[in-house]
């Protein structure tokens, strides 16, 4: 459908909740889903549903100024639901909540995804995309860059193991490095390699086993989606911040 042309028909499909989502101080939970609900002329909104949904149940009669972060973006999407819309766009919902609060949107989120509804959601938590995407998005400089599941981008992108040994033996930075591999000291001053496949951790222990050094713990991680966008940007926001500086 045409945007330019159908909008009519296509603001009652959608719902949106924007990044700066405010509300009135001095009405309640209910009273505010109440009234978007008329205001778009939504005669058949189940206000109970939105609010369980949205898990607001035992804040329904408290004030908007009295609510935390979270409960203000929970309520905003349940607003944004008063339609019952097919399509949802939700914009940073989480930007500037603690974990918890965080965690707890989240669950709302999923809620809708139970629901049949299609979230398009916008956030800069890669962790969030992670956890919550079925399709992630990559854009950078404008463009999408890159598009797929969280799983497909990785294993696209970032097809490999990181290595993290803590409170190692001086000489094991040699033992690594004349193996092949590429050791890194962290700003922790523990050992961080890179490695292709799985039987390379094995191998590594091994060398340091038969050399007799020793590592107090040792850590073995996937990359995560946050490692494929900082690989997919990092150049491009490099060269932006180039430029910035030279103008």
């Amino acid at each position: 459908m045409d945007v330019t042309k159908k909008k009519r028909k296509i603001v009652r499909r959608i719902g949106v909740l924007p990044q700066g989502f405010s509300s009135f101080d001095r009405i309640t939970v209910r009273e505010t889903i109440q009234y978007y609900s008329r205001l778009f002329c939504c005669r058949n909104t189940d206000i109970d549903g939105l609010i369980e949904l949205a898990n607001l149940k035992d804040k329904s009669k408290e004030q908007f100024k009295n609510l935390s972060g979270g409960l203000k973006q929970r309520l905003g999407i349940a607003i944004a639901l008063v339609n019952n819309p097919e399509v949802v766009f939700l914009d940073e919902p989480t930007t500037g909540l603690d974990p918890r609060a965080r965690r707890e949107v989240w669950d709302v989120l999923l809620g809708l995804k139970k629901k049949g509804k299609t979230v398009f959601l916008t956030t800069h938590y890669m962790e969030e995309a992670e956890f919550l995407a079925d399709t992630v998005a990559i854009i950078s400089r404008g463009s999408i860059v890159a598009m797929g599941s969280p799983v497909e981008l990785i294993e696209r992108n970032a097809n490999y193991l990181a290595l993290t040994l803590q409170s190692v033996d001086e000489k094991v930075f040699e033992i690594i490095q004349k193996m092949g591999f590429k050791p890194a000291h962290t700003n922790h001053n523990n050992i961080k390699v890179r490695v292709e496949h799985p039987d390379d951790v094995q191998k590594i222990l091994n060398a340091i086993k038969d050399a007799g050094a020793s590592f107090l713990s040792m850590d073995v991680r996937k990359p995560n989606l946050e490692e494929v966008f900082l690989k997919l940007t990092g150049v491009a926001l490099r060269e932006d911040i180039a430029r910035e500086v030279a103008q």
